[in-house]
């Protein structure tokens, strides 16, 4: 019993930093398996699994056409470092902020709007790429990487 108090007061005395601690939740897990499928040039996949708002005014060929043009052709992801997970609020759905960066170094940003009736039944509903909020730190650290880094 004593030896469960000790680990127990040992990582309350350490500093947050050093405490073992994975910054995922259900809907960033969901974004970045995602993510991964487009990653993997899987735009079929992606396509079938994404909400009916996603796939509006468009079809999988020119969806996955300006997939691939709004990453301007990459496809090898080195890592790629969740940012923040947002509650818009009035559409019941969440975003989820990646910085991601390829294997020739570029870095950007990605948003992927997930929505749906609860968060066991979330679906992508949207997805957007912008500029790397480089503010925000580094998406590769030699710490992330050692680690198993998300790709």
């Amino acid at each position: 019993m004593r030896r469960h108090y000790a680990g127990l007061a040992l990582m309350i005395a350490l500093p947050a930093a050093a405490q073992p601690h994975t910054p995922t939740t259900p809907p960033a897990d969901l974004a970045q398996q995602w993510l991964q499928r487009v990653d993997d040039g899987d735009y079929r996949h992606a396509w079938n699994e994404a909400a009916a708002s996603l796939r509006e005014g468009t079809d999988l060929a020119r969806w996955s056409a300006d997939v691939q043009r709004s990453r301007n052709g990459a496809t090898e992801v080195k890592c790629r470092k969740l940012l923040e997970l947002e509650h818009p609020g009035t559409h019941g759905g969440l975003t989820v902020l990646f910085l991601t960066e390829f294997g020739d170094g570029r870095q950007i940003g990605e948003k992927v709007a997930l929505t749906g009736p609860t968060e066991s039944a979330l679906r992508v509903a949207a997805y957007r790429t912008g500029p790397a909020a480089t503010d925000r730190g580094p998406a590769c650290t030699s710490a992330l990487l050692g680690e198993g880094a998300a790709r």
